[in-house]
């Protein structure tokens, strides 16, 4: 039955769970499952590169990605109408953390304090990731797509 649990998505785990809290042990096992399960797939679903997609202004000439490669991260720009002309513009590491009220990407080692910080994943999926963290005034949100693996 646990491993019935590694198969299914993270949103019926999560089902599963609801039911499980009734009975303590099964609730233990299947929280162990559930936890290792969804953070293995989501680190797949992360690794790679991403474009951000700059919402506040579609028309900037600066475009930027941010890569999430053996838990290095790398921010790449490079101007729209030259793309060849790449500079890093941020280095650091990071790691997916997976918690009960949900996913986490943090990042640390980067010049930039409020990147420094534990991302909350709103989504990730296999093309879409957007995260958020709170910072002085507010909340800072990012949207990306999926360059490649």
């Amino acid at each position: 039955m646990f491993l019935i649990l590694l198969f299914l998505p993270c949103e019926k785990q999560k089902t599963i769970m609801k039911i499980s809290i009734k009975n303590p042990i099964f609730f233990l096992f299947a929280l162990l499952i559930l936890i290792g399960g969804c953070t293995e797939k989501y680190e797949e679903r992360l690794e790679g590169k991403w474009e951000w997609v700059d919402v506040v202004d579609i028309n900037s000439t600066i475009a930027e990605e941010w890569h999430f490669i053996d838990f290095n991260f790398t921010i790449i720009r490079y101007e729209r109408s030259n793309p060849e002309n790449t500079w890093i513009y941020e280095q650091g590491t990071f790691f997916l953390d997976w918690g009960v009220f949900g996913t986490y990407i943090n990042i640390d080692g980067t010049s930039i304090d409020s990147y420094n910080t534990e991302w909350d994943v709103i989504k990730l999926s296999n093309d879409e990731l957007v995260i958020s963290n709170d910072v002085d005034g507010g909340i800072m949100y990012k949207e990306f797509i999926k360059l490649s693996n």
